[in-house]
């Protein structure tokens, strides 16, 4: 089977978290003998303080960093432009460069079975043109967690419906999200599937009894903006802090609200105690969530939670607001506390449930364990090949 990947966005290194998921799936796909593709076009304004935004996109390089050595059929190219541009006329030119490398594409590596568009936004409208030219049927795979908001426009919503009329199969990653597209697609149309843990984070726990010392590291992995309400994280751990002194919170990731937080963690006192590392690669991360007790979630919409599981898989607890992709996650396996949105100080009381109540290690490996049976590697991957086969198989010229 011949699958081309049509991503809306990538990471431009190899520690960014926007698009890494879509790596590791292109990746944990092409070891079941796929044929696996990717096209993408990466669109960026030059500015004068970043003197080298383009690191991974140097040739050779990208290809190495991102997909290391594996045998993928990769097309990528640069666009820079000088001067701002409004949102749909970048999205219209991203499109157009697209569609030529994508023709450049079949031209190298001949016509995929099958399209795997990582967003119906730009991504899918981008596979529509495709099909009506050559016949390709595409997927939708959605994760944007802009969906469980509603801050969608008319115009928008009417593009998703073409969109998704003529896509095979609509697939997004919860329950949760697949409520909020039902009503612009036919029901028969979705398959829910989730996200998976990275391989990193399966790998077993070398010393399990790092859970049972008398410190109490807390961590949160997140983007440091408005919906991901990491505020509230950190005042939650100043009133547990008060209880459990011997006590710090790790967080991991940047974004807009980053300056704003440190304020808030200097006016609470907590330097000392919270610290702010930027982002990280999973490596470290993965290292950080096995010290861990707990894992807080913070989202005011969140369209499944990967941390939650990554968490878990290292057999750290997880405090989550009720945004979504966690109370799903919390049906099928346990090690989850959920609260309200906004709600710090039930956070805290939540948090100190956890510390309380000890950490029994039996408990953690089978928590551990039926998360992976869920939300492992292969399991996701048999549900993908799955889906390709039944489209493939099915196609009707």
């Amino acid at each position: 089977m011949h699958i081309l990947h049509i991503p809306l966005s990538l990471p431009r290194y190899s520690h960014k978290p926007s698009g890494t998921y879509i790596i590791d799936l292109v990746n944990l796909l092409n070891n079941h003998s796929l044929n696996s593709g990717l096209i993408f076009v990466q669109q960026r304004r030059i500015k004068k303080k970043n003197k080298f935004p383009f690191l991974y996109f140097t040739k050779g390089k990208y290809d190495e960093v991102v997909f290391g050595k594996k045998q993928i059929n990769l097309k990528w190219k640069n666009k820079f432009f000088l001067i701002p541009t409004n949102k749909r006329n970048k999205d219209s030119k991203w499109q157009k460069y697209m569609f030529e490398l994508f023709q450049e594409y079949i031209g190298e590596y001949g016509k995929p079975d099958l399209l795997h568009c990582h967003s119906g936004r730009g991504a899918g409208e981008l596979a529509l043109k495709i099909n009506d030219k050559y016949s390709i049927p595409y997927i939708v795979m959605e994760h944007n967690p802009i969906y469980l908001t509603g801050n969608i426009s008319s115009g928008e919503k009417k593009r998703l419906k073409k969109v998704y009329n003529k896509a095979a199969k609509i697939c997004p990653v919860s329950n949760q999200m697949n409520k909020t597209i039902k009503p612009l697609v036919n029901a028969d149309k979705i398959k829910v599937v989730p996200n998976f843990v990275s391989k990193i984070y399966e790998k077993p726990i070398e010393d399990p009894e790092i859970k049972s010392n008398k410190n109490h590291l807390l961590t949160i992995v997140s983007r440091l903006d408005d919906n991901k309400n990491v505020s509230m994280g950190i005042k939650a751990f100043n009133l547990f802090q008060k209880e459990f002194p011997n006590s710090k919170l790790e967080i991991f990731g940047k974004g807009d609200k980053e300056k704003d937080l440190k304020n808030l963690t200097n006016q609470l006192n907590l330097s000392g105690k919270v610290k702010f590392h930027g982002f990280k690669q999973k490596e470290v991360i993965c290292q950080y969530l096995t010290k861990s007790k707990i894992l807080l979630q913070c989202s005011y919409n969140e369209s499944f939670g990967v941390p939650i599981i990554e968490a878990l898989a290292r057999g750290c607890f997880v405090v989550a607001t009720k945004s979504g992709g966690p109370e799903e996650i919390s049906k099928n396996v346990e090690g989850i506390k959920l609260v309200e949105k906004d709600d710090h100080v039930e956070m805290s009381k939540k948090m100190k449930e956890i510390i309380i109540s000890g950490f029994d290690l039996k408990k953690i490996k089978w928590i551990r364990r039926n998360m992976l049976n869920i939300y492992g590697r292969e399991n996701v991957a048999e549900e993908w090949l799955g889906i390709y086969r039944d489209i493939i198989n099915n196609r009707v010229e």
